[in-house]
């Protein structure tokens, strides 16, 4: 018990942000994505020691278990439940998603013990928000233009964003190799 209590003193403030950052966006996805008809208090407080575990032990598969949870509540509340997926709420169940990945990704590769340089947070950060930034911007175009596509240009318009997806990733793959 004296180790355990001697561990836990030794916890520094960024894995213990980062973990905090994990626990609030798992939360905070399983709860949008949760279909409202079932939405209550018991499945909130559920929901709190679900996105605990992932906070806990982010170097885990349990972190991916929970982010399929995520994907497969939201499908079940749009398809099977018939929940609109309105732009804002799937726009905040993706980057609750995004910063789930991105902080357990973070936290697994820091002993909880570590001094971490605030530079290091600092970009972490910053590509966070860029990449959220992104998104959204994508978002708010989608939603603009939709409208005015018929729903011949559906298939046109899925395959061309899987283009532009395929072509952004082989440009950063080669930036980065």
């Amino acid at each position: 018990m004296t180790a355990w209590v001697n561990r836990l003193a030794r916890v520094t403030a960024v894995p213990l942000v980062l973990r905090g950052i994990v626990f609030a966006a798992a939360w905070l996805g399983l709860w949008l994505a949760v279909p409202s008809p079932v939405a209550s208090l018991r499945v909130a407080l559920l929901l709190v020691v679900v996105a605990l575990v992932p906070a806990l032990i982010p170097g885990t598969r349990v972190v991916d278990g929970v982010m399929l949870a995520i994907v497969a509540l939201w499908v079940v509340s749009t398809l099977m439940v018939g929940q609109a997926a309105e732009p804002v709420h799937t726009f905040m169940t993706g980057a609750a998603l995004y910063l789930t990945h991105s902080a357990a990704a973070f936290a697994a590769v820091l002993p909880y013990d570590s001094v971490v340089d605030a530079q290091v947070v600092v970009r972490w950060a910053a590509r966070s928000v860029f990449v959220l930034a992104a998104a959204g911007v994508v978002t708010a175009v989608v939603v603009l233009f939709a409208p005015m596509a018929g729903q011949t240009t559906s298939v046109v318009a899925l395959f061309a964003g899987l283009g532009i997806v395929v072509a952004l990733i082989a440009l950063l793959a080669r930036r980065r190799g």
